[in-house]
């Protein structure tokens, strides 16, 4: 058996999910529902489940525009746009003309 936990945006999202999960045979004493905080759910379920847990997960935070991303995913996305970004190229050295300034006295 595996753990999986997921943060919602609101406990509308989280209410679908639920539903849907049970829709789709994933047994409700298997899915326990923090109320107080963050709106999170913890689903208990065989390994080979988890991959149709994380689609019914993302699937409801789609549906929900102010959920999606959802923390865990700004996380990772945070993660991913540092590794995709380029080292900044040395400056190079073109000609240049110094400026000069004179204020009136």
């Amino acid at each position: 058996m595996s753990l999986t936990t997921h943060r919602f945006q609101n406990f509308e999202t989280l209410a679908r999910a639920k539903e849907w999960l049970g829709q789709m045979g994933f047994p409700s004493d298997h899915i326990e529902v923090s109320s107080t905080g963050l709106p999170t759910m913890t689903i208990q379920t065989e390994f080979s489940r988890l991959p149709e847990v994380e689609m019914i997960l993302n699937a409801a935070e789609l549906t929900d525009p102010e959920g999606w991303p959802s923390y865990n995913e700004l996380g990772n996305l945070r993660t991913k746009i540092v590794d995709v970004i380029p080292e900044p190229a040395p400056p190079t050295r073109s000609s240049t003309t110094p400026i000069g300034w004179h204020p009136d006295e």
